[in-house]
């Protein structure tokens, strides 16, 4: 069993850099203030997701969508899994699979893997999905937006620049490092936040750390179903840490990044153990960022990093008796279990802007990353390779918690990637075209163009793109080995081909976009029943799913007034994954923000149309279906004076009872719960 038992262990060191910067800084810094922008800045503000260099999200060769630092704070939401469902085709549910609880992430009407695996998340550029799984949610769940600038979204693909993940969105997040605040709050279910971030000037650079902490007791579920027809009361407590700390100047750039999650109860494997399972997720990285050049003609960065990811998940898998019912062991005690995961990766690259001219640049840039699978275990208080290997019996259980056998091959995965675009203006047209090439030394290699043509008359913009992208096969799929789920070492990367048209439209007081997506995926990895041998069945994934994805994404902001701004998305899917339908069909988000001088509300929300389980009735023969939900928040804060602000929000503000498909459908047809509504006060101070 992993040591993090000792949960946050390595955060007060960062509490104290983050006090002592307070204690010691007076200085404040120069910032862009969004609060005090008007919607006209807040459309123009630059993204750098869809190119690596700055644009506006109108002139990105991409369909992007963007999140300001005090858009975020307006809307009082705490998360990005959370913010994610404002965005046009993205949608979030909460699952039970790795961990207790995490919400994973549907872009444009496909769903498979719980852990995302098809979204590439970033932060200041930096890859954080790892090699086991391909994904990067539940080391980072509940990710905390208490030290960002702005959130961008590519929404489509966006391998060509990024290689293997990025194959239906890419999520970065770009931190802050100019903020001298510290702010607090305390509300329902015991819930606590304090977060401190502190800037200053050191010898020509910036030294800038960020610390924030949260913790509540969780929501509490009356009637969660368990083994024999049971209904067991539970809770949902989590808590966490997030640290980081940045030093940057003219040409160098050092970032450090640490997160821990802990979370106990609730469900884990399809069961509720009180007190007895948890998750432990943690996630640590650098990055060292360096540019070479930088003059009209050339601009040259290079950058290293690494990258480690650790999980520790244990709870009830077969409740008390269960193995004794069926002659399987002699002893009543209940069986539980877990996975310890360890992982890292390394990464160089370089990324290049050779300029022929104002109208006429040239992007190139290559990397190497070397991704390390260290340990993948299954942790046990039950001999489990006993029921693995059809004996010896009776099960043997332990006095302690073991680790009895390897899930899946440890071992390395070293990819080179290289990437061209060229973009060139003529006239009101802007032209883009390149693509990536990506080696992978375990199964191949994948090559992923993209182009873009932009026609820009007046305040008009009508863009067509056409992207390809891939997903390489994870450790998991190729390797793992258990009752259920075996690896496929044959499996190819799944391909998807999109074509993009788009309209944006600026106007006086406003702008919309309205996008239609038409992607193929071919070589689609699904899971397969596959026989193990001596009568035993469990699934394996392989190649064989081809699919149509089509849709509408409509994003639209307006200035209704001199007070208020109305941010609102509507995505229609024309073709979606089906048998069952497990994405809704229909969404739709609303941002109504409304500034009076020192006084600021606004209220949020999101619809989700109704969805399929993967349960069937056996009355009708169909599959199950969950109704659809609006979830709304309220926010509001006041400004005292110019350092000190109080805020308070009403989190899923109408109580709706709502639910999400779950991967894991025991006991659960009817899908996940989520939270019901909370309240939450606190403070911001600045200096």
């Amino acid at each position: 069993m992993c040591s993090f038992k000792s949960r946050f262990g390595i955060s007060p060191w960062f509490v104290f850099l983050a006090f002592f910067a307070v204690s010691s800084v007076a200085m404040a810094q120069d910032e862009i203030d969004f609060a005090s922008m008007d919607l006209e800045d807040l459309l123009n503000v630059e993204v750098t997701v869809a190119s690596k260099s700055k644009e506006t999200v109108a002139d990105a060769p991409s369909s992007v969508t963007v999140f300001s630092r005090q858009e975020i704070q307006n809307m009082g939401i705490q998360t990005l899994q959370e913010l994610l469902n404002y965005v046009p085709g993205f949608q979030t549910g909460r699952q039970q699979e790795i961990g207790t609880w995490y919400d994973a992430v549907s872009s444009r009407g496909r769903r498979t893997d719980p852990g995302s695996p098809e979204v590439l998340f970033l932060i200041d550029g930096q890859r954080l999905n790892d090699y086991w799984r391909g994904v990067a949610g539940p080391y980072n769940n509940n990710m905390t937006l208490s030290n960002i600038k702005q959130v961008e979204i590519i929404r489509g693909p966006g391998s060509a620049l990024y290689g293997s993940n990025a194959f239906l969105g890419v999520v970065n997040i770009v931190t802050s490092n100019d903020r001298n605040e510290a702010g607090g709050s305390f509300g329902s279910w015991n819930r606590r936040e304090v977060y401190a971030n502190v800037s200053q000037e050191v010898e020509g650079m910036t030294l800038s750390v960020s610390a924030s902490g949260f913790a509540d007791e969780g929501d509490t579920y009356d009637q969660m179903p368990e083994w024999f027809g049971q209904n067991i009361p539970t809770n949902d407590p989590i808590e966490g840490f997030d640290g980081y700390v940045s030093l940057s100047g003219e040409r160098l750039r050092v970032n450090l990044r640490h997160t821990q999650r802990h979370q106990e109860d609730f469900r884990q494997f399809g069961n509720v153990s009180n007190g007895e399972q948890y998750s432990n997720e943690e996630s640590s990285s650098f990055n060292v960022s360096y540019t070479f050049v930088k003059n009209d003609k050339l601009d040259l960065k290079g950058t290293i990093g690494y990258l480690r990811n650790q999980s520790d998940f244990y709870g009830i898998v077969f409740p008390r008796g269960v193995l004794e019912s069926f002659g399987l062991t002699d002893q009543p005690d209940a069986a539980f279990g877990g996975t310890v995961l360890l992982s890292n990766q390394s990464i160089g690259s370089f990324d290049g802007v050779w300029s022929f001219s104002e109208k006429n640049q040239l992007y190139f840039g290559a990397s190497f990353r070397r991704a390390k699978l260290e340990n993948v275990s299954l942790q046990n208080n039950w001999d489990a390779s006993a029921l693995f290997n059809g004996g010896p019996f009776p099960i043997e259980f332990y006095n302690d918690v073991r680790e009895t056998f390897g899930l899946g091959e440890t071992g390395t995965r070293e990819v080179l990637g290289i990437y061209l675009q060229d973009k060139i203006q003529f006239g009101k047209f802007k032209a883009i075209i390149g693509g990536r090439y990506d080696d992978y030394d375990d199964f191949g290699s994948s090559f992923n163009p993209r182009g873009a043509l932009i026609y820009s008359p007046g305040t008009s913009k009508f863009k067509l793109m056409y992207g390809r992208a891939f997903r390489a096969p994870s450790q998991r799929e190729r390797t793992n080995t258990d009752l259920t789920f075996v690896g496929n070492r044959n499996l190819d990367p799944e391909t998807v081909q999109t074509i993009e048209l788009a309209w944006i439209q600026q106007f006086s007081g406003g702008q919309f976009s309205l996008t239609y997506f038409d992607s193929t995926i071919d070589d689609g990895v699904q899971l397969v029943e596959f026989s193990q041998g001596g009568g035993t069945v469990a699934f394996q994934p392989q190649n064989v799913a081809e699919q149509d994805l089509s849709g509408i994404e409509f994003e639209g902001q307006f200035q209704v007034g001199k007070h208020f701004i109305v941010r609102a998305t509507f995505t229609n899917f024309l073709d979606t994954e089906e048998n069952p339908r497990q994405v809704a069909e229909t969404l739709g988000a609303l941002i109504l923000n409304y500034n009076a001088g020192r006084f600021n509300f606004n209220l949020n929300g999101y619809y989700h149309s109704e969805v399929q389980s993967s349960a069937v009735d056996e009355a009708s023969g169909e599959f199950v279906t969950i109704d659809s939900f609006f979830k709304a928040n309220l926010a509001a804060s006041y400004q005292v004076n110019e350092s000190f602000s109080l805020n308070f929000r009403v989190l899923n503000a109408f109580d709706e009872d709502y639910y999400t498909v779950d991967n894991i459908i025991a006991f659960l047809p009817n899908g996940l719960p989520g939270r019901g509504r909370s309240y939450v006060g606190g403070l911001n101070l600045r200096f």
